[in-house]
């Protein structure tokens, strides 16, 4: 899977599935949409944040050894 991201990371086509999304679920009367990114995920969340998602909780934990 690593490859797959090197080859295809950067070249919009995550937030061109996202306004697919958007475009798709407003025309069936939806007026919000959430979701979920782990914490490591900064691509993602970066992402999100460019297109208007807005961070509404965060979760924390830490391992104990």
């Amino acid at each position: 899977m690593t490859e797959l991201k090197g080859n295809h990371r950067g070249k919009g086509y995550g937030k061109k599935a996202m306004h697919l999304f958007e475009e798709d679920v407003k025309q069936r009367g939806v007026k919000r949409t959430g979701l979920h990114v782990f914490g490591f995920n900064k691509a993602a969340a970066g992402l999100y944040q460019s297109i208007g998602y807005e961070i509404t909780d965060l979760s924390m934990q830490k391992e104990l050894s």
